[in-house]
């Protein structure tokens, strides 16, 4: 079995294919692949503030701490896809509840992409992932989100929030950080 670049299938019997197009990468005998500058992302909210968030939609603009940065698609709070592929992405941090807040409030944190809340999942659904429903006032709660995502070359990724209960639905942006890489 050969290995397809380009329509050019390449054969080798040792251990390691190596091909050197400008950017290295290594095709293991086992199947792994080495992808030493694979598109990557990791940012980190740069307020050291409370942030309110308003009843709806609310994207994320607050991840302006860049980390890491391989392949340079971070930029401006969001993530552009530089060729068509599956991605994975992540968003952790706190949120918080404050006092005198409703237990019916609620919020739950997702991925816009190209500035639309319903996403490009891999499962072809925005899963829903309620959170502060029914918990105390004045609480902290999980704000993590981890999904899968097929983007096409120049779609735009953002992390959102929707936010039922303002303005006491609050995050802490210098708690969270924001990542993502290219699967394949």
């Amino acid at each position: 079995m050969g290995l397809d670049i380009g329509g050019n299938t390449f054969t080798q019997a040792s251990s390691v294919l190596t091909i050197n197009t400008g950017v290295p990468m290594r095709v293991l005998s086992a199947g792994s692949v080495v992808r030493p500058n694979q598109v990557l992302f990791i940012v980190r909210g740069a307020s050291a503030d409370w942030v309110n968030l308003a009843n709806g939609w609310n994207f994320l603009t607050t991840f302006t701490n860049i980390k890491v940065n391989a392949g340079g698609c971070y930029s401006g709070s969001r993530f552009t896809a530089p060729v068509d592929g599956m991605y994975f992405l992540q968003m952790t941090g706190g949120h918080y509840l404050k006092d005198g807040a409703s237990i019916s409030y609620y919020w739950h944190p997702l991925f816009g992409v190209n500035g639309s809340e319903a996403g490009r999942t891999a499962t072809a659904q925005a899963n829903l992932r309620l959170r502060g429903h029914g918990v105390s006032i004045a609480s902290y709660e999980d704000g993590s989100v981890t999904q899968i995502y097929k983007l096409f070359a120049g779609d735009y990724v953002q992390p959102a929030v929707y936010s039922n209960g303002s303005p006491l639905n609050r995050i802490y942006p210098n708690y969270q950080q924001w990542s993502g890489f290219l699967l394949g």
